[in-house]
């Protein structure tokens, strides 16, 4: 059975990109050679699931056509990861920025900057 999900979700759905690219409004998966792209601004849906550790990002998107996608992203795969990790938060904060994710990065966010700051006065 895993094995027919593992065929299914790369040469079908082709869910493991290869390439990911994010432009000013459109971010383009590409897998085996076949390309997607999605216009952010018409994204009706944009979540991710993950794994912090290992910046391994499934991502279940929707457009205003009511296109899906799904992909999984191996970011430290990329020579820009970390820069491409905080990109797809990124979108996922601005597609739902009342979400308890978006909300707790916020927190964890302004809670580091305020560490940060006091190590500066203590220093």
């Amino acid at each position: 059975m895993i094995s027919f999900y593992s065929v299914t979700n790369n040469f079908i759905y082709k869910a493991n990109s290869s390439r990911v690219e994010i432009g000013e409004d459109i971010i383009t998966f590409e897998s085996y050679n076949k390309k997607k792209s999605y216009r952010i601004s018409q994204l009706k849906s944009f979540r991710t699931n993950g794994m912090t550790s290992t910046k391994k990002v499934y991502i279940r998107l929707r457009d205003m056509d009511n296109n899906r996608g799904r992909y999984w992203i191996h970011t430290r795969s990329f020579d820009n990861g970390d820069e491409l990790y905080n990109e797809l938060m990124k979108i996922e904060e601005e597609k739902h920025p009342n979400s308890l994710k978006a909300r707790a990065r916020m927190e964890s966010s302004i809670r580091d900057k305020g560490e940060k700051e006091s190590d500066n006065v203590q220093g």
